[in-house]
């Protein structure tokens, strides 16, 4: 087993009854056709593009 971390995005948060299951491998993923994502602009993207580069080299940095 591993640790799985919820996201809270610096918010004060609780979870309640939170259920897990084992995904099998032969189920699929359907997407609802309306899901459009949004794009990441400008200063998020700089974040997120910074944020990846450091686990990036992270990785590179592990023997």
């Amino acid at each position: 087993g591993g640790k799985l971390w919820l996201q809270d995005h610096g918010q004060e948060v609780w979870f309640r009854k939170l259920r897990w299951r084992i995904i099998p491998e032969s189920e699929t993923i359907n997407v609802h056709p309306d899901f459009i994502p949004m794009p990441v602009t400008g200063e998020a993207l700089e974040k997120e593009n910074d944020r990846v580069e450091r686990m990036l080299k992270a990785q590179d940095q592990k023997p």
